[in-house]
């Protein structure tokens, strides 16, 4: 006998759908690591820190704290190297974390300000840097990661906690005169061992060049992101 209802193909599941059950899955993962480390008496948060010390520590101390002048931030180099230690921490723990690219807007236009020149676009990086190292914890990276570009991990921070830290930091940012384009990727932990890291770049940086492109016509500071399904959080009109 045929079963009819085996020909019929099912509705593809909606990107939603999709992410929603992906972030069940690894919450309920996340948990049961964290049961595991209760049952043996340890704090699982301070496990992971210590973890993330220790395998720090192992890292060459040169590249680890290298930083550039004009911020006080960990250079490209510094970042590129310790994300993957990051990125290798979040899957043995089953942490989300979310990855953000950042461009000043109109810096050059600043750079050519008559009677102030590249001085005036030294001070505001140099402000975008202080708001960045206010706005982060310890365990987050933040890099200038090349002229006007920044780069932040926010660990064990997914897409919609992501969001709510871009609203604390646009604040000072309003505050102090900087806008900023910013675009986001959230990483799964199941993603880690299947994608790059330049993978993951790649999309936050399209992310904020879709940013960028619309701070053209709306000016201030706007923020866009997605998760490996392509779930979006916040488009640019809504930031």
């Amino acid at each position: 006998m045929t079963d009819i209802g085996s020909e019929v193909p099912k509705p593809a599941e909606r990107p939603a759908v999709k992410l929603h059950r992906a972030r069940r899955k690894y919450e309920k993962d996340r948990n049961t690591v964290r049961e595991e480390y209760k049952a043996e008496g340890e704090n699982p948060n301070d496990h992971r820190r210590r973890l993330r010390r220790e395998i720090r520590g192992r890292l060459d101390l040169r590249k680890q704290y290298e930083t550039e002048d004009m911020t006080g931030l960990l250079t490209r180099t510094a970042f590129d190297e310790m994300i993957g230690v990051e990125l290798e921490i979040a899957k043995k723990f089953g942490m989300h974390s979310t990855l953000i690219i950042m461009d000043v807007n109109k810096l050059k236009e600043v750079n050519d300000t008559p009677g102030a020149g590249h001085a005036a676009g030294d001070k505001l990086l140099e402000k975008v840097g202080e708001q960045l190292r206010l706005g982060t914890r310890d365990e987050d990276l933040v890099a200038r990661y090349g002229g006007d570009e920044f780069a932040v991990l926010l660990t064990d921070i997914d897409l919609a906690e992501s969001w709510n830290w871009w609203k604390r930091l646009k604040v000072g940012l309003d505050e102090n005169g900087i806008s900023i384009s910013a675009g986001a990727r959230e990483i799964f932990p199941r993603e880690i061992d299947e994608e790059t890291v330049e993978g993951f770049t790649k999309k936050a940086d399209e992310h904020m060049y879709l940013v960028k492109e619309w701070s053209r016509s709306h000016p201030g500071s706007h923020f866009f992101g997605s998760g490996p399904d392509d779930g979006r959080l916040r488009s640019p009109s809504q930031s």
